[in-house]
This record gives structure tokens, sequence and C-alpha cells, in this order.
């Protein structure tokens, strides 16, 4: 049996990580000179994160180097254990690029150990919902193999969506121009991003005004959403909850047999979105734009 691992950037609700058995890869941030290093199994302050933000505090990531994923993985492996590892999209940071080296070197020195890695090509609550699942079967005894193949086939069912209040941070993340941040503010544009197939942050279409935007989000889960009372049907907000509670009452006025959750949006993935910010997760056939 292998050791499970997930990151924080998977961002599972609290009450479901607690009934998992995982190690935690914690992803850190620094806000106002603190680096903090979140924990999965307690709520996250998202008031005070994004009332930080919002007073003109900027929150940033960071990578975990190669001596840090070895920390990580080495007790495992110095048990005898094989590891297997469920994590957000490589396309969306470097830090896997490290990983790969710590992984290098630890199959040097623990070459009876597999240690095997799986890409949910997602990030948030989106690839949270692949993870949690991947992690229930683990808690049931499946093979690393039957997890694998799993992840492989629902990544691309796992549909995530979100529009942003504030361009400006899309800005300050390397996700938008100024030019266009700023024309973009003036006009009152709100883009609809989605994550495509291959992990990777994608504008789906450009939406005047912020009711519009968040009725897009509702259209995206009415237009492509399937086997939806099979799957939770996670909202995001980013300090917002009257936006987030107006997309739930939407989507419960279609599908009143849906398990739809709000869930925080977290510190990691919120200092590059922004307070404001919505978004849709739910299972669809395929990954759509």
């Amino acid at each position: 049996m292998s050791v499970l691992y997930l990151d924080t950037d998977c961002e599972i609700p609290v009450h479901e990580y607690n009934k998992l058995t995982a190690e935690t890869i914690s992803m850190p941030y620094t806000i106002d000179g603190e680096q903090i290093y979140p924990d999965p199994t307690k709520d996250f302050d998202y008031k005070d994160f994004f009332g930080r933000v919002r007073k003109g505090s900027m929150p940033t990531t960071m990578a975990l180097n190669p001596q840090d994923y070895i920390e990580l993985f080495e007790p495992a492996l110095k048990a005898n254990e094989d590891i297997l590892y469920v994590h957000f999209s490589h396309k969306m940071s470097g830090t896997f690029d490290y990983m790969n080296q710590a992984i290098e070197e630890l199959k040097k020195k623990y070459p009876e150990c597999k240690i095997t890695t799986v890409d949910t090509l997602s990030i948030s609550a989106g690839a949270g919902l692949t993870a949690m699942l991947a992690a229930q079967m683990h808690k049931r005894g499946a093979s690393d193999d039957e997890i694998v193949k799993f992840v492989e086939k629902f990544r691309q069912e796992s549909n995530c969506y979100f529009v942003v209040d504030n361009l400006m941070h899309l800005f300050r993340g390397g996700r938008l121009s100024k030019t266009s941040a700023v024309i973009g503010s003036m006009i009152n544009l709100k883009p609809l991003i989605g994550v495509n197939s291959d992990g990777k942050l994608e504008a789906c279409a450009k939406i005047m005004g912020r009711k519009k935007s968040l009725l897009a989000l509702v259209d995206k889960v009415k237009q492509y959403g399937t086997n939806l009372a099979d799957y939770p049907l996670y909202i995001l907000q980013a300090d917002c909850e009257e936006d987030g509670k107006f997309v739930y009452d939407k989507l419960k006025e279609l599908f009143p047999e849906v398990n739809i959750e709000i869930m925080p949006i977290g510190p990691v993935i919120g200092a590059h979105c922004g307070p404001g910010t919505v978004g849709v997760i739910f299972h669809a056939n395929k990954r759509n734009m």
C-alpha cells in the first residue's frame, strides 16, 4: 500500500479532507512579510486574507525547492513505502521542475520504492474534486494503477470556470497586460476564465457587467453539466458571499437534486485572482471551453 500525498492547491473542503488518509504538501504564500503554509484540516480565514488584500496588501506565492520535496517524501521511502502524489496542474507552477529533480535523487537513493505522480490538470476545487475522489479510492484500498487511471479519465470531466471582479489582480499575477487590465476595468469588463484540457487558464468570453458574468457561470453548468447528482457541485467565492449565494440560488432552481456547496477560494489561488472572484466546479462529459 502506498502513502498518498495531496497538496493544498487542490482545495478540498475541510470536512471532506479530514475524512481522508493522506500526507499534505502545503504550498506557501507570503502576506505582509509573513510566510504561511496553509493547513487543509482547518478553516481558512478568508475574510482576514481578502480584507488585507482590499486594503493594499500584495500576497505572493512561491515554489517549493528540491530539498523541500526530499524532506516531504523521504520519511515514507525510509519506511519502505511507495508514494502516490495527486497534484494540481503542473502548467501553473514551476514547483514541479523542482519536484522532478527531488524525485530523481530519491529514486537513486531508494531504488526499491516506487514514486508515482499524477496531474489533475486543474487548480483550486477543480483539482480538489478529482483529488478527493482519488483519495477516497485510496482509502478503500484501490491500487495506485487504478487511481492513476481514474484521475487520467476524471480530470477531463472536472470543469472549472471563474470570473474575477478586479482585473488588476490578473495583471499582477502575469495573466493580463496592464493596458488590458486598465481598459477592461474602465468599461466594467468581466472575463470568463476556464481551465482547458491541458491544465492552463484560458479566457472563454468577455462579459460586460458583474451580474451577467455570474449568470454566465450558471449557463456553463446548464450547458455542459452531466451526471450532476452523482458528484459535488462547488461554488467558489473570494469574500463575496452574496454573489456566491446568487449563483447557488440560480443553480438550485435548475438542479434541486444536486449537492451544491459554497466554499471559499484559498489563499494561494486567491493571491492571483483577488477578492470578488466567483467560480463553479462541476462534472461534464469532457472539459469544455
